[in-house]
């Protein structure tokens, strides 16, 4: 849709009047029309320990490691881990790493068929009694049982509801960058978009809003962190103030949205989520909901920058806008990497994996292999065969998946009228510290 078009219809959405917030299940019209009121600040606990604390480097607590085919703890390796992918995919598609203790499945037919194998199921990362261990355990233990609750609310019907606020969002926001000298986007753009539209989804009020990026960099590390055994304690800390947190709005202390009226509503069997299931689901769906996207944003917009040619295929042709989407998630995954374990023996391409086996599918490897995808490191905004694992697969797809094509359709539809001026202040960027997920820390631009 052209953008001329696309800020009509905010313009005209900002006029309509908008009823009370209900906890309709199936509809968001009281989100997606405007922005909450204002409410008294929830989060009473200071997350200032995130900046106060120095985060260490990433590095392995494994010593027996053999680097040469996986180290991704490097600083070249958060720079370009596409290279080290398509070596480790060449001389051992099936490796097992002893310095994050898994099995590295780097071809896109291996993922396929374990998206899809009953056998290869979600599990807690670790063992162990942390608080960030003990939320994701509530996550994965319990994940089909919430998923049910949580998809009521992100359907598809639902999420083009939220279409014209996210189109109004963007376009205050865009409108609001400086016009003269370097910025950063991520700061500017990636991070405050998805995260309002989450926060609006899940009831947090304006004042608690700006704390969560810290909050969401922390448990983002201590998850990546997690995959080496190595601790991290700002991600515990982070892990109890969400817990504490989203506590605290379920007890009324927030404004009851529809996504947080799924999750207190009885599933068919009439089981409804335990204060435990209801916090630790909250939690990832504002991690997932604003950390990831904002990362997926980021490198989003700096693929399109590095690669002129395909920023102008768009602005000459916005109908491609869904096909480049896909391309780039398949190109610059934010997710790179999902874990899962055997709860029972697997044939894997001629190689039995044994119940037990811990498993991490490289998303950034299997989007990028040559036996499916034809010119794998080429960016091309029109390919239309692209069956990649941005969001997972199977059963165990994302379910803000559909929420996060809108975030980044709307962004890059919106901002390629301003790339013939948009380009990047300098040749460097900095990448953040982990390999789970793959985001910037910055993105320094500047309009000509």
């Amino acid at each position: 849709m052209p953008l001329k078009m696309l800020r009509s219809i905010t313009r005209r959405s900002k006029t309509k009047s908008s009823p009370k917030a209900s906890a309709t299940i199936n509809s968001l019209d009281d989100i997606s029309s405007s922005p909450p009121k204002k409410s008294r600040r929830i989060l009473r606990t200071d997350v200032a320990f995130v900046k106060r604390i120095d985060m260490p480097p990433m590095s392995p607590t494994s010593t027996d490691a053999s680097p040469a085919l996986f180290e991704p703890f490097r600083p070249e390796f958060r720079a370009d881990p596409y290279e080290a992918y398509r070596r480790l995919r060449i001389a051992d598609p099936i490796h097992y790493s002893p310095l994050i203790r898994k099995t590295l499945i780097t071809r896109h037919a291996d993922a396929v068929e374990l998206f899809r194998h009953p056998n290869a199921t979600d599990v807690p990362l670790r063992t162990g009694a942390t608080p960030l261990l003990e939320m994701m355990s509530e996550w994965l233990t319990h994940r089909t049982h919430v998923r049910g609750l949580i998809a009521r609310a992100f359907t598809p019907r639902a999420i083009r509801e939220l279409r014209p606020r996210i189109e109004q969002l963007t376009f205050e926001l865009i409108d609001a960058l400086p016009r003269s000298g370097a910025f950063d986007l991520v700061t500017a753009l990636c991070y405050p978009l998805p995260l309002t539209v989450i926060a609006e989804l899940l009831g947090i009020p304006h004042a608690d809003r700006p704390s969560f990026r810290e909050l969401a960099r922390a448990f983002a590390r201590g998850i990546s962190m997690a995959y080496s055994g190595t601790p991290f304690p700002p991600g515990d800390e982070a892990a109890l103030l969400l817990r504490d947190y989203f506590d605290r709005l379920l007890r009324g202390e927030g404004d009851d949205t529809p996504v947080v009226a799924a999750l207190r509503t009885p599933d068919e069997a009439g089981v409804v989520c335990t204060a435990e299931e209801l916090t630790a689901n909250l939690a990832l769906l504002l991690f997932a909901g604003h950390e990831t996207t904002a990362h997926q944003i980021g490198t989003s917009l700096l693929a399109l920058l590095r690669h002129p040619e395909e920023a102008e295929r768009l602005v000459a042709d916005p109908s491609l806008i869904e096909c480049a989407v896909e391309e780039i998630l398949r190109f610059e995954p934010a997710v790179q990497l999902v874990p899962r374990v055997l709860r029972g023996d697997v044939e894997l391409s001629g190689r039995t994996l044994p119940a037990g086996t811990d498993l991490a599918i490289i998303v950034g490897a299997t989007c990028r292999d040559p036996a499916r995808f034809e010119r794998p490191d080429v960016l091309d905004i029109g390919r239309r065969d692209n069956p990649h694992h941005a969001f997972g697969g199977g059963t165990h797809t994302c379910l803000g998946n559909h929420l996060a094509r809108l975030e980044l359709q709307t962004v890059v539809l919106a901002l390629v009228e301003h790339r013939p001026r948009l380009r990047l202040a300098t040749e460097g960027v900095e990448f953040i510290q982990g390999f789970a997920i793959r985001g910037l820390e910055t993105l320094s631009v500047r309009f000509d």
